[in-house]
This record gives structure tokens, sequence and C-alpha cells, in this order.
């Protein structure tokens, strides 16, 4: 993902504040968009925008394959995109096996 996009920014900070949550409820992704919101000062429809797009930009030009082997199982990346909230719950996955959290 490129750094430069608000996006990055935004899947940084919904990781990092779901590496302290352990529950994952229905608000789940008001919550990130509201923390989110405060931080970067924009709405909040505007930071799901640029989390969408730097997904798909990321999707669309990256090989996807090291998430499979780090999740252990394959992942249907080739049909469609994750939805923002897949896609935070597959980085803190991820992270979570690589340090043994």
């Amino acid at each position: 993902m490129r750094s430069n996009l608000l996006g990055y920014h935004c899947y940084i900070e919904g990781v990092l504040y779901s590496l302290t949550k352990n529950n994952i409820d229905s608000k789940y992704m008001y919550y990130i968009y509201e923390n989110v919101e405060k931080k970067f000062n924009k709405n909040i429809s505007a930071i799901e925008r640029a989390m969408r797009y730097a997904k798909d930009i990321s999707w669309k030009y990256n090989s996807n394959t090291y998430i499979e082997k780090i999740l252990g199982y394959p992942f249907n990346y080739k049909k469609s995109t994750p939805t923002n909230m897949e896609l935070i719950i597959i980085l803190v996955e991820c992270l979570r096996i690589i340090i043994g959290y």
C-alpha cells in the first residue's frame, strides 16, 4: 500500500486500534472511523472512501499470496477485494501470528 495515501494512514490507525481491542462487534468499524476522524479532521465518508481507494489500488497491483501463506488458508482475492473491516482483520491476524500475540 502506498504510504502517501490517506487510506494507508487510516488502515494503520485501524490496525493499531484493533490490536488493543480483543472483541469485534457490529460497531467496530464505526469506532475506527470515529478515532481516525478525530485524528485527521475528515468526515467519516471521506475516511471510508480513502480507505477503500487505498485498498483497491493496493489489491490491484500487489501479489496477495503472501497473505495466504501467513494465514494458512486460501483467500479468494481474485474475484473481489475484501471490505475495509475484512482487510483490517486480515492485517491484525497476520501481525498477531508474526509477533506471537
